[in-house]
């Protein structure tokens, strides 16, 4: 892991945080929920820090370990779903169901403790920008994001199979975009990755071209339509409006309004709640639908990777809604007689997207009721991404997040392993010899392996009762170079000895800790004598017997 070491780094969170800002400010196919994640875990691990290693307080130093730091991340990511999307128990069960990887009951307590702080922050600072101007958009939706009214209590059985065909089309719509987005990633790698920063600078810099010649150039060509009659919204909508329905854009006779001028010339989140909206039939044109599903699917898909800060959950939101909406028209017209709210089908289809992209179900489920406040429509909801996400994993390809992982070869353990893994053992899995160590070890073979090799921990073994060679453990790189730069473990003997142990008990938690913004110090720092390499160290009072320990039950 050497080389994402910078991953949550102060710089990292200030480059995050201004490229996310741009890119969403730009009109680029973008989310906020992917850099508001990663900015919340640069926090919580910049937390963990308390500063700069020449400044933090000392008690900080009580943090500086795996467990803690990786609880404050978790925190942070929950922390930034919340503020992101104001859906504080979505954002504990995305840490939950995404980021985290041991999960216990205190970090729940302490995941919620987080998101429920950010959901009062946040509302202290949309009352305080109630009446300024200056604040923009934020807190235009309410501190519900996309309001819907719950007027519809039920659902009527005729609509039970358009709302299973809507889990169908996004299972295979999600799946389809994870593929492609993968192979692109492919692509980019070895076509513009050779030309360095230039080349994906360069790429950047087209797309933008493109989105903004795409979104202007649609609606000039769109043909205008007729005012709805006794509609609940103001149409056309006013010149002094920034946000709403119904923008009449090259509408040259009163009373019309362009419907796909309303989807590129609003904001995404508004866009969004257009698309929701109840009582608004047939406010969008079949045609208007279909092109725009198909435009902003293919926008999405080639920024989605660009060397720019990204996410996918509002892209995904409006991307299934469009779709959505446009089953909606289809079932309306299939029964005219019956009352058929064309912004239910727009939600369904948002939640079928991110089922069959992200493959997440719970946390979905409770974001999307967060962002809607229409528990009315929890059933429907909960099918629909149970559907999506079961058609998704049959088609074989993995959900967005973790193609992503593969890409960038992250080291990343499955829930579960394949069905063949059940039939081969750990040593027909080595692909060559494990690096390991005696229990008593030369100090310099120590040193020789660490300079020969990138592995952040080594099994060590010892000789059993017959003579055969028994796994303690493991021993972490970090550790190697704490006893190797102090030298209070190094002993003459070869053997083991009770002196270890008590030379163990005098080292500290904190001497084995380090802040997350100081790098792994490099084998070639250490300054050891002939005579220190000519020593042994006893390695069995710092192993941790843990990864070999397997439970009966399993």
């Amino acid at each position: 892991m050497d080389r994402h070491t910078g991953i949550f780094l102060l710089r990292t969170l200030l480059v995050k945080l201004a490229g996310s800002v741009g890119a969403v400010a730009g009109g680029l196919a973008v989310g906020k929920e992917g850099p508001f994640v990663h900015a919340g875990a640069c926090i919580g691990a910049l937390l963990s820090q308390g500063g700069p290693p020449g400044i933090a307080p000392a008690w900080f130093r009580q943090f500086w370990n795996d467990r803690d730091r990786s609880d404050l991340v978790a925190c942070g990511s929950a922390a930034g779903v919340a503020a992101a999307f104001r859906s504080p128990v979505g954002g504990v069960l995305f840490a939950l169901e995404e980021t985290t990887t041991w999960w216990r009951n205190q970090l729940l307590w302490y995941a919620f403790f987080t998101t429920a702080v950010v959901s009062v922050a946040v509302r202290v600072f949309m009352k305080t920008c109630a009446a300024d101007t200056a604040c923009g958009f934020f807190g235009s939706g309410g501190l519900i994001v996309y309001e819907m009214n719950e007027e519809r209590q039920g659902f009527e059985t005729h609509e039970l199979l358009p709302v299973l065909l809507l889990g169908v089309i996004g299972g295979l719509v999600g799946s389809a975009f994870n593929h492609a987005n993968q192979a692109l990633a492919e692509w980019r790698k070895a076509n513009l990755y050779k030309h360095g920063a230039r080349g994906r600078v360069a790429e950047a810099l087209a797309i933008a071209v493109v989105t903004s010649a795409v979104a202007f150039a649609l609606p000039l060509v769109a043909q205008c339509q007729p005012c709805p009659v006794g509609g609940a919204e103001e149409c056309p909508r006013p010149d002094t409006m920034s946000t709403g329905n119904f923008v009449p854009f090259m509408c040259e006779q009163g009373g019309q309004y362009n419907d796909m001028a309303t989807l590129f010339f609003n904001t995404q989140d508004d866009a969004i709640r257009n698309l929701f909206s109840s009582k608004t039939k047939a406010e969008y044109s079949v045609n208007t639908l279909v092109v725009f599903t198909a435009t902003f699917f293919t926008l999405a898909l080639v920024t989605y990777g660009v060397a720019i800060p990204t996410g996918l959950f509002v892209p995904g939101i409006l991307l299934g809604a469009s779709y959505g909406r446009l089953v909606g028209v289809f079932v309306a017209d299939m029964h005219p007689r019956q009352t058929i709210d064309e912004g239910t089908y727009a939600l369904l289809g948002a939640a079928s997207f991110l089922g069959g992209s992200m493959r997440l179900t719970v946390c979905t489920c409770v974001m999307l009721l967060e962002l809607t406040n229409n528990l009315s429509m929890l059933p429907l909801v909960m099918l629909v991404l149970l559907v999506a996400k079961a058609v998704g994993d049959g088609t074989g390809v993995k959900p967005i997040y973790e193609s992503l992982m593969d890409f960038k070869q992250l080291p990343y353990l499955e829930p579960n392993s394949d069905g063949l893994m059940r039939h081969i053992t750990a040593a027909e899995a080595c692909g060559r010899p494990a690096v390991c160590f005696q229990r008593v070890e030369r100090v310099a073979l120590v040193v020789e392996t660490l300079r020969a090799t990138r592995h952040s921990a080594f099994p060590v073994v010892t000789g059993g009762p017959e003579g055969e060679r028994v796994i303690m453990g493991i021993v972490l790189r970090r550790h190697l170079m704490v006893l190797l730069a102090s030298g209070r473990a190094f002993q003459p003997s070869p053997f083991v000895s009770e002196a270890a142990s008590r030379v163990a008990f005098s080292f500290t938690q904190a001497e084995f800790s380090s802040p997350i913004c100081e790098p792994p110090h490099p084998v070639s720092a250490l300054r050891l004598s002939e005579e220190q390499l000519s020593m042994h160290m006893d390695l069995g009072p710092y192993v941790n017997p843990r990864c070999c320990l397997i439970l009966r039950h399993q």
